[in-house]
């Protein structure tokens, strides 16, 4: 087999696959028609060069004429991308002036004009006619490549990627194939014909995998990939011909080949090596600084709310698009979550299956339900693209939604391979994070139950009085003083009861910081106060000193009342199975430009092997804890700009430290 037939057989069977992907879609019908053409022009070919026919002039002037007819077919297929919408009558009568321009070509091609009937083969003469032929089919090709430039400006999506490759990319092929089979001969440069073959199998190889294709490559880079490894083969082609043909006579044919073919594949690993341009990184760079992001976020940030705000806002970044959502399986009803698709739906089903899925993977595909439903969904929501993270055993599926681009690109397929494997860490992630927000509702719960008792004990007194004053009031409410005192009393009774429940609610709430001005003294003081009762219940020593002044801070009161009650309880039980005297000292004090809080015991202290991982979540000393409370408490001193460390004060027990800044005096 030949070139030609070898060409005739590619584009035969491209052309079959690329109409029954979706034969329903106008590009694969046009694409079809081009193809059958070009098939009718390489069956001449073939046979011209196959047969040895006395006169090859009406053969020629055939496969001419029906070259001629190239251009429009490409602006025909052009057009389909451009218009996917419009009819086939509306595509003849708009291309008319393509279609006269190679009527007019392929009439000269018939002509004496074109070839003179005095031309044989083995003198082959060319006329006038030849060369206006050749220069129509030149200034049409690049109008072509033209009218691709400009359309690139004002498509997007998959339409601007087709544009790349379909339009530009076949009239440079075909200014190739000109060049190998009409102008080489005119030149008399006969041996270049049968390269013309080569030209249209790089483009049917190229256009058919572009139609068919889900996983969308940029043309640009594909093309240049194209070219540099072509470049390669073909400058060690050349090498090893130019070796062999001098080296038969220095060395035996077997030696000479076996060097040859040694020499060449050294030749080309060394040249695939240092042609690595940068236009073929894939911004790998961006990829990996991404990744470093998502996982710096994973550790940062301990809620799972804020921690998909920050994933979302970095992968809007990354991808260059309006809009960036990230949803899981628990949440199905939410405005634009992939889970909204019909449970028992074949959308679902089959995203399910795929795990991505993008407009333009749908508009390659033959037309299904399943199609249709995820269509209809990614237009509703203005989505370029969806991925799925891979069902892990002990995780909840997340699905990631990213919008429109700003520059108009649909999503490459090195993308979604970037996405896809994203999606598993940001899965494991917000799973991590959701379980450390349940351990730390349910040891917030706890925290407020275990003080429960001391409530109840500070509740009772003005019960108590409460109780007292309504005893009396049927004998004295003639009494005016009475009513004044009972009065009062109720008013501050019942506002101190309602002021130790909201504290207790605060511990049983979690929610997001509100940082506001406070003062750091008065948050202690509560908390010290809510603890009182719960350390003389345990036989221990609780001294306060609060030396710095009341200089405000810039925090949430409810969560450094959190920590402080943490760092309370935590140093109560060091103490509980202790001996002797127990002493928990609290102390504040004042530095030029920060206030630290100490909260010290003179217990057993922190063991060294529990020291580097005291900050760590579900890491616990106890027996029965969540490991959670110096980990929030850690995170939560980020969040203002402070911190939080076990320091060594030379005195026997464990000193935690809180530093907060504050503005100078």
């Amino acid at each position: 087999m030949n070139m030609q037939s070898i060409t005739l057989v590619v584009v035969v069977c491209a052309t079959a696959s690329v109409f029954f992907a979706n034969p329903r879609r106008q590009i694969n019908q046009a694409f079809t028609l081009l193809s059958l053409w070009i098939a009718l022009w390489l069956a001449l070919l073939w046979t011209l060069n196959r047969f040895h026919i006395p006169n090859p002039v009406p053969w020629i002037k055939a496969i001419s004429a029906i070259g001629a007819f190239f251009p429009w077919l490409l602006w025909w297929l052009a057009h389909s991308i451009i218009s996917p919408e419009c009819k086939w009558r509306e595509l003849i009568t708009k291309g008319k002036y393509w279609l006269v321009g190679g009527s007019t070509l392929a009439a000269i091609a018939v002509s004496n004009w074109f070839i003179p009937s005095e031309s044989t083969r083995e003198t082959r003469i060319w006329g006038a006619g030849a060369i206006i032929y050749n220069a129509g089919l030149v200034v049409s090709y690049l109008s072509l490549v033209g009218l691709g430039v400009r359309e690139m400006r004002l498509q997007k999506g998959i339409q601007l990627v087709e544009i790349k490759i379909f339009l530009i990319g076949g009239a440079i092929s075909c200014l190739v194939g000109l060049g190998f089979t009409m102008v080489a001969p005119m030149l008399g440069l006969t041996d270049f014909r049968g390269f013309a073959p080569i030209a249209v199998l790089f483009f049917y190889g190229l256009t058919a995998w572009g139609i068919t294709s889900q996983k969308i490559l940029d043309a640009r880079r594909l093309f240049l990939a194209v070219l540099r490894r072509g470049g390669i083969m073909v400058g060690a082609s050349v090498v090893m011909l130019i070796w062999l043909q001098y080296a038969g006579d220095l060395l035996p044919s077997g030696v000479a080949m076996i060097v040859g073919l040694s020499a060449t594949v050294s030749l080309i690993v060394y040249l695939e090596r240092r042609s690595r341009w940068p236009s073929f990184s894939d911004r790998a760079d961006v990829a990996d600084q991404v990744r470093l992001e998502i996982l710096a976020a994973g550790r940062e940030e301990p809620d799972p709310d804020g921690l998909t705000e920050r994933y979302c806002r970095i992968l809007r970044e990354w991808g260059r698009a309006d809009k960036a959502v990230i949803r899981s399986s628990d949440n199905p009803a939410q405005q634009g979550n992939p889970w909204s698709l019909a449970t028992d739906g074949p959308g679902l089903t089959l995203l399910l299956e795929e795990r991505w899925v993008t407009p333009e993977s749908v508009a390659r595909r033959r037309v299904t339900p399943a199609l249709e439903e995820i269509d209809a969904f990614l237009a509703k929501h203005q989505l370029g693209v969806v991925v799925l993270s891979p069902p892990t055993r002990g995780t909840t599926p997340i699905a990631i939604g990213l919008g429109r681009r700003e520059d108009r690109m649909p999503f490459l397929w090195p993308e979604i391979e970037h996405l896809l494997g994203w999606s598993e860490l940001i899965e494991v992630a917000l799973s991590r994070a959701r379980l450390v927000k349940r351990a730390r509702e349910t040891e917030q719960v706890a925290t407020a139950g275990l003080l429960g008792a001391s409530l109840a004990h500070e509740i009772r007194n003005p019960l108590v009085a409460l109780k007292t004053f309504a005893q009396l009031l049927p004998e004295r409410h003639q009494d005016p003083e009475f009513r004044v005192e009972f009065s009062q009393v109720f008013q501050k009774e019942v506002a101190r009861i309602e002021g130790l429940t909201e504290q207790l609610l605060k511990l049983s709430s979690p929610r997001k910081p509100i940082m506001r001005t406070v003062r750091l003294n008065e948050i202690v003081l509560e908390c010290t106060t809510l603890m009182r009762p719960k350390f003389a219940e345990a036989h221990t020593e609780l001294l306060v000193d609060l030396t710095a002044d009341e200089r405000p801070i810039s925090a949430d009161a409810g969560g450094i009342n959190q920590i402080v009650l943490n760092l309370l309880v935590n140093a109560q039980q060091a103490l509980a199975g202790q001996s002797g005297e127990r002493v928990v000292t609290v102390r504040t004090r004042l530095a030029s430009r920060e206030i630290m809080l100490d909260v010290a015991d003179n217990g057993p202290g922190v063991a060294p092997e529990q020291r580097e991982r005291l900050f760590q979540p579900f890491s616990s000393g106890k027996i029965n804890g969540f490991g959670l409370g110096l980990a929030m408490s850690a995170n939560m001193m980020r969040a203002h700009r402070g911190s939080i460390a076990l320091v060594d004060t030379g005195q026997p027990g464990a000193t935690f430290r809180l530093t907060f800044p504050c503005p100078p005096s």
